[in-house]
């Protein structure tokens, strides 16, 4: 099942959610993206360094052991939902536009952005993507094999 998870900056939770998603399913099939993306193309380990205060790579390595440093912020593009099967979103209702709200894959999480907190709210965040993300990959039986 393609998937796209969307927040609002694409450096934190839509990221996360893609990660686990693809590591959990052994598959390819989910990518991220944001509403608000102000670098497109910018990876989240160039993101640290420009800006600094994020934890999101430093906490999925140490949580999850995944590496999402090469990861890229996308923005998120009316033209790009209809290659995925659900698009879930985790940007905040002012961070949504209407064509995204209104799609009729559109489905939302209500996770709490991290993104200028400190390093406990990145691993709140990622407990509460993570809590998402294996409820809807047990739901639709797409476990890889083995787990």
């Amino acid at each position: 099942m393609k998937v796209l998870f969307v927040c609002w900056a694409n450096v934190g939770r839509s990221q996360m959610a893609a990660a686990l998603y693809n590591h959990m399913t052994g598959t390819q099939d989910a990518d991220s993206a944001g509403t608000g993306v102000d670098h497109p193309g910018e990876t989240l380990g160039e993101r640290r360094e420009r800006v600094g205060r994020t934890y999101v790579i430093e906490v999925m390595q140490q949580k999850e052991g995944i590496d999402i440093s090469a990861s890229e912020s996308t923005p998120v593009t009316p033209d790009m939902l209809s290659k995925y099967d659900i698009v879930i979103s985790m940007a905040q209702k002012e961070h949504t536009p209407d064509w995204l709200a209104n799609h009729p894959t559109y489905h939302f999480w209500d996770v709490a952005d991290p993104g200028g907190k400190d390093y406990d709210a990145t691993i709140t965040a990622l407990a509460a993507v993570k809590r998402h993300v294996l409820a809807f990959v047990a739901e639709h039986g797409l476990q890889k094999p083995g787990a």
